[in-house]
Order: structure tokens, then sequence, then C-alpha cells
């Protein structure tokens, strides 16, 4: 079974997504978390989504933060972006 991959921007995103990891954890789904930035750390995100394949993971998850007029961003991190998977945008409030 493919592994999937959670990147939080930073630990303060995990009470949301913490659910999302909880269900996969009900269904038996291999889930690995990890906090890195694309903003701050470009070059762990990039590093990690170039070789996310490679390394069994077949669905990155990424939370999607509210801009400041309360719409939500369109597009998860540029760095995660490198990777040929799919991508699930977690929005969160």
């Amino acid at each position: 079974m493919k592994k999937v991959a959670v990147i939080m921007g930073s630990d303060s995103d995990l009470p949301v997504v913490g659910k999302a990891i909880d269900k996969l954890g009900d269904f038996g789904v291999p889930v690995e978390v990890h906090v890195m930035s694309a903003h701050r750390t470009p070059e762990a995100a990039a590093a990690f989504s170039a070789s996310a394949a490679d390394k069994g993971f077949g669905v990155i998850i990424t939370p999607v933060p509210q801009d400041k007029s309360g719409g939500f961003h369109k597009n998860p991190s540029p760095g995660i972006l490198k990777v040929l998977l799919s991508i699930l945008n977690h929005k969160t409030s």
C-alpha cells in the first residue's frame, strides 16, 4: 500500500490535519507527517517532493490557509507541486 505524506508549513496546522491523519489511521493507511515550508525552507520541501514517489508515497496532503480576505489560497506550496503525485488540499479555517 502506498503511503500518505501530510506536509504542514508549521505545527500549528496539526489540529486541523490531525483529523485526516486519524481517519487514515482508522483505515490502516500508512501516514507520515512532516513540517516544512516551501516558503521558509524551499530546498527541504523540494527535496522531499522530488523523492516522495521513490519512498513509497502515493498522495501528499497539504493544508491551504486562509488569506487576509477570508478566502483560501488556490495553490498548495510550490515546492510540493514538483511531484507527480495526487495532491489533496485540505482547507483550513
